[in-house]
């Protein structure tokens, strides 16, 4: 007979309702055959034991050994996935944002990205099934606490990128919406002002006689920054400079995150354009359309 004993700590119930669930979810799904694993729960003091015990229909081996620690470590893996993960990234979250001054967490949790649980699940298996090939006993909360390094880490970097992210989108958002009250205030200067993406996808202007805009004070712009955010804060700079009551964007479709922006800034004063000599010059190699 083999047999491994698993402690969890009593304080926390629901990690315990919750290994209790994932020992049956893992005994239905895992066939053991020739062995049969049994598991018994016995109070320690502020420790739960859960041990397991493997019996061999046919010869004991080292093979049946193997059997039950893997049963063992999928169980393990499967509960620090489903139910640590969760309890742990709220931790986790809660002392972020305690450090960053934010009051509530719930505006963050739509950014918390933590895509890698078939990865990590591997991960965890394998630390438990080597660390069980040396004993026979496991303490889930020194395991995790000290095997599992590299784990929580995985959580740490991802919730404090969900707070990057949050903030950032948070400071984009104050940031447009003071630009749209300032364009709402604004007297227009001109009637249309053309938007076109040259071939280096820099931002040309034309007025409406089809001439080239010029803002020689906005050069410093082009020479600042790098790529795009360079040539948006021009673009978005130039706008409002020159304040024309409409903005025809012409051949855009392909950055959706710019035509976003200047629809939230200038709201019914934007149209698109993609049957014109500029668009059918920037889309030579793609079937030309007219838009009525």
């Amino acid at each position: 007979m083999q047999t491994i004993s698993v402690y969890l700590n009593k304080g926390t119930p629901v990690l315990h309702a919750a290994f209790r669930s994932s020992i049956v979810s893992v005994s239905q799904k895992v066939c053991t055959d020739p062995v049969m694993i049994h598991h018994r729960e016995q109070e320690l003091g502020q420790l739960e034991r859960f041990t397991f015990s493997a019996w061999s229909s046919g010869e004991y081996t080292l093979a049946t050994r193997d059997v039950v620690r893997s049963f063992v470590a999928i169980v393990i893996s499967e509960w620090v996935v489903r139910a640590v993960e969760p309890e742990l990234t709220d931790y986790l979250l809660k002392r972020e944002c305690a450090l960053r001054q934010i009051e509530s967490t719930e505006d963050i949790r739509p950014f918390l990205q933590v895509d890698h649980a078939d990865v990590q699940r591997a991960k965890i298996y394998k630390k438990v099934y080597e660390y069980l090939d040396q004993e026979d006993s496991l303490n889930l909360g020194g395991f995790i606490r000290f095997r599992l390094k590299e784990y929580v880490q995985v959580l740490k970097e991802a919730t404090i990128s969900a707070i990057d992210e949050f903030l950032e989108e948070k400071q984009y958002k104050e940031f447009v919406a003071l630009l749209r009250h300032f364009i709402s205030i604004q007297e227009a200067q001109c009637e249309v002002i053309h938007v076109v993406a040259s071939e280096n996808q820099e931002f040309l202007l034309y007025d409406h006689n089809e001439q080239p805009v010029i803002l020689p004070q906005l050069d410093h712009l082009r020479l600042s920054g790098e790529g795009h955010d360079r040539d948006e804060d021009f673009l978005i700079s130039a706008l409002m400079t020159l304040a024309p009551k409409r903005i025809v964007l012409h051949s855009l479709d392909d950055q959706q995150m710019l035509m976003q922006t200047l629809v939230s800034l200038y709201g019914e004063r934007i149209s698109q354009c993609s049957a014109c000599a500029h668009c059918l010059r920037l889309t030579i190699n793609n079937p030309f359309t007219y838009n009525r």
